[in-house]
């Protein structure tokens, strides 16, 4: 007997995809640090949580940043139906770990969605 699959996408309405966007949330925004990561959020206007990344060269080769966002929107996808609809998040990781696995960035981002109580 097959198990059924949730649907898990990452669709387009999910992103922080403009410059404006990203400056607005920095500049509304609260701030949580965690063991790995650190997340700014704000209440949104939209009806779906939304992500945005940041990872600057300072965290180490394009393939190391690419690895860093490619794990981030897994383990986001994952909690993604759970958030409220209204949060905007921006994820940043807090230093080059050499191991960033997607279970440690998923526990990691569990625990400050916990914490968050919207400003």
């Amino acid at each position: 007997m097959a198990i059924p699959v949730i649907d898990r996408k990452f669709p387009k309405s999910a992103r922080v995809l403009t410059r404006s966007h990203y400056k607005h949330l920095y500049k509304n925004s609260c701030r949580l640090f965690g063991e790995l990561i650190s997340i700014d959020f704000r209440q949104g206007n939209d009806s779906s949580p939304k992500l945005g990344i940041t990872v600057s060269r300072k965290f180490g080769k394009a393939h190391d940043r690419n690895r860093f966002k490619r794990v981030v929107r897994e383990a986001f996808r994952e909690l993604m139906y759970a958030l409220p609809p209204e949060l905007e998040i921006n994820v940043t990781p807090r230093n080059n770990h050499a191991i960033l696995t997607k279970e440690a960035i998923l526990h990691d981002l569990q625990q400050l969605i916990a914490k968050i109580t919207l400003c």
